[in-house]
């Protein structure tokens, strides 16, 4: 069965190496070769997962390579967890791949795009299946490549190169957190057993770790959160993330669905048992980004970036239930979100493309202000829409209604247990209620100026329907339909659309066993308890969908201008300056002071040491020979060899001369063992 789950894959992996070594020559086999590889992939992971599905993490190792007496391993682990995320990237990829094959159609490089597009989705995988951290840090990197060459794709175009470029260079400041966990990780891996990096033994040795390492899984926690931070566009690395939305359509849609940004909350929730020190940082920072997004999508007037801003706020969601103890409802949320944002993202592709072919004028199909009207031209895009947005929003009879108040619940719930009464921890309920309102308020904006009233740029309604005839192709809305009815609460809880069954469902059950690692064999009542998702207070739904009712009335009510509140854009616009003109001068600021600090002073030092040196080589050379060799070592030899000359020439001089010379000897004999 491992073996199975690997080919899941290596089968998009093959059909990517194939088009992208083959080039432009496959271009006609390009979109039907991606499609059965994901069809394909969908099928085994299906497979697989239905097989082990309720059963305990499985897995396999095999040798890798040794630095001195480390070795390192490889391996496939299947739990809960990963089968989920197995099935979840193929199925999304899918209609994703479908939609692309008709919208890219006649653009070029198409080949290449499917080949790139199956290699990203393959290294995901690669990710999902990992056993070692090492491997997953592989597979990272080369989802985050992948990610820039297709961000980038239209390399014409510099937006999307600089789209590309902002991606690329914040993701490799969060590997930067990766690489700090895995080294502290591995430093602290001497004694305690397993494999270096092997998750499963982490996993269970952390009492090891946290015990006789005092302080290394803080830090090694740090560290991954920065890396999930980054990848996931968590504040205050937001900024990315809209800018990503210069590349293709189809590559927003699964990016933001079930691969790139999911990656760094699957990192968190792979290793939540190893994050206890540094969970009230996760849920302070999905607090933050889940308003700090919202907020700024209020100000946006990009069809794509109100999406972008949604995503980023969505995920905030999943940091929040990781950060307050309820990872089920993390994974959870994860997993709908996939649905319902890719159905949205497909959805806004079908608006541009069919915008683009009934304008009359110059006109930004991608502009809010410049749009509207389409309800009735496109009904059934407009019914997919609704029912993608209202799974967004968090309505009733759709998944995220119920992921969304499983998530609240566990934060109310963790606030309470940190603060009975009124206290610090309870602003991360109070957040993610605040941004239970601005997401309905900036979908039902969104929503207003992309379909309702009248347009407002240059293109009729009469030729969008004609162009469409009545609707957008049926390769272009079958993947939004397909993805918009996933949306709906049946697949997840089928006894009730209203609440999540007592212990989460089939699919909870399954991921709390990822979860669940302790040493300690629980009861049966305890058991059932802890599968149980949180329970929050009666009022807190009512809460919540007045929340959303308000909101909703006044975005489609028309509160605000039609190109966005101004002062929304203000805060991520300072944030994006940062990073792109701040940050980098900041920089530039410090490696110059630096360069003038070595230049001026550490080299003049130098210099000057250098001089010191070599003056008092000079001096010592010069005590060397003159009063070591010639005064103490080659002075007295030569005293006493004009000494000899003198004493054999003596007898010559008479008796009176040699016993003068005889008594100078001794006297000079005696003065040199007296000293």
């Amino acid at each position: 069965m491992l073996h199975l789950a690997a080919s899941v894959c290596l089968i998009p992996l093959l059909v990517g190496a194939v088009l992208l070594l083959s080039g432009e020559r496959l271009r006609a086999l390009a979109a039907g070769s991606a499609i059965a590889g994901f069809g394909g992939a969908l099928g085994v992971a299906t497979y697989v997962a239905a097989h082990e599905w309720g059963k305990a993490g499985v897995g396999s190792t095999w040798a890798w390579f040794s630095i001195g007496k480390t070795a390192f391993s490889a391996g496939i682990w299947l739990d809960g967890l990963s089968r989920t995320m197995l099935v979840l990237v193929p199925l999304v990829a899918l209609p994703v791949a479908v939609f692309a094959a008709k919208y890219l159609h006649s653009k070029r490089r198409y080949a290449t795009f499917f080949g790139l597009l199956s290699v990203f989705v393959a290294a995901m995988l690669g990710l999902v299946l990992a056993r070692d951290l090492l491997a997953l840090t592989l597979c990272w990197e080369i989802v985050g490549f992948t990610s820039y060459l297709l961000i980038g794709f239209w390399m014409e175009s510099e937006d999307a190169k600089r789209g590309a470029r902002s991606a690329f260079l914040l993701n490799r400041l969060g590997d930067l957190g990766l690489f700090a966990a895995m080294g502290l990780l591995l430093a602290g891996y001497a004694g305690g057993g397993g494999a270096p990096l092997d998750l499963p033994s982490l996993l269970v040795g952390r009492a090891f770790f946290a015990s006789q390492h005092v302080g290394l899984l803080p830090l090694a926690g740090a560290g991954l959160v920065l890396a999930a931070v980054a990848k996931s566009a968590q504040w205050p690395l937001t900024p990315w993330l809209p800018r990503a939305m210069a590349g293709p359509t189809p590559v927003s849609a699964l990016l933001h669905a079930a691969t790139l940004v999911a990656a760094g909350a699957y990192l968190l929730a792979r290793t939540w048992p190893l994050l206890t020190d540094v969970l009230p940082l996760v849920a302070t920072v999905g607090a933050v980004t889940a308003v700090w997004a919202a907020v700024a999508a209020l100000g946006q007037t990009d069809l794509k970036k109100v999406l972008a801003y949604s995503t980023a706020s969505q995920l905030g969601y999943v940091f929040v239930a990781l950060g307050t103890g309820s990872p089920v409802a993390a994974a959870l949320h994860l997993v709908a979100h996939a649905f319902f944002k890719a159905s949205l993202f497909l959805n806004a592709g079908i608006v541009t493309h069919a915008v683009q072919h009934a304008a009359t004028g110059a006109l930004d199909a991608q502009d809010l202000r410049q749009l509207g009207g389409l309800r009735r031209a496109l009904p059934l895009t407009f019914g997919a829409y609704c029912v993608a947005a209202a799974a967004l929003v968090g309505l009733p009879l759709t998944t995220g209604f119920l992921t969304k108040e499983a998530v609240l619940a566990g934060a109310v719930t963790w606030a309470a247990t940190r603060a009975p009464g009124i206290g610090p921890a309870w602003l991360v309920p109070d957040a993610a209620l605040l941004t239970v309102f601005l997401t309905a308020l900036y979908v039902a904006r969104h929503g207003r100026l992309l379909f309702l009233g009248a347009p407002r740029g240059a293109f009729e309604v009469a030729r969008v329907r004609e162009s469409a005839r009545r609707e957008a192709p049926a390769a272009l809305l079958l993947p939004v339909l397909a993805l918009a009815a996933l949306a709906v609460w049946g697949w997840l809880s089928p006894t009730s659309p209203f609440h999540l069954p007592a212990d989460g469902g089939a699919l909870a059950r399954a991921l709390h066993e990822a979860f669940n690692w302790s040493t300690v064999v629980p009861t049966p009542a305890e058991a059932a308890a802890a599968r149980a998702l949180p329970t929050g207070p009666a009022w807190l739904a009512w809460v919540s969908l007045t929340l959303i009712a308000v909101g909703l009335t006044l975005g489609l009510r028309g509160v605000g201008p039609a190109e966005g509140w101004a002062w929304a854009r203000r805060p991520e616009a300072a944030l994006g300056r940062f990073w792109t003109e701040t940050g980098p001068r900041a920089a530039l600021e410090l490696a110059r002071a630096v360069a003038r600090f070595d230049e001026h002073s550490l080299d003049r030092q130098v210099l000057r040491l250098g001089k010191g040196v070599v003056i008092g080589a000079k001096l010592t050379g010069w005590f060397d020979y003159w009063i070591v060799d010639k005064g103490l070592i080659h002075g007295p030899a030569c005293a006493l060899a004009w000494l000899g000359r003198r004493l054999t020439t003596a007898p010559e001089a008479g008796v009176q001369t040699y016993y003068r010379w005889l008594v100078a000897a001794g006297l000079a004999a005696g003065a040199w063992l007296a000293l």
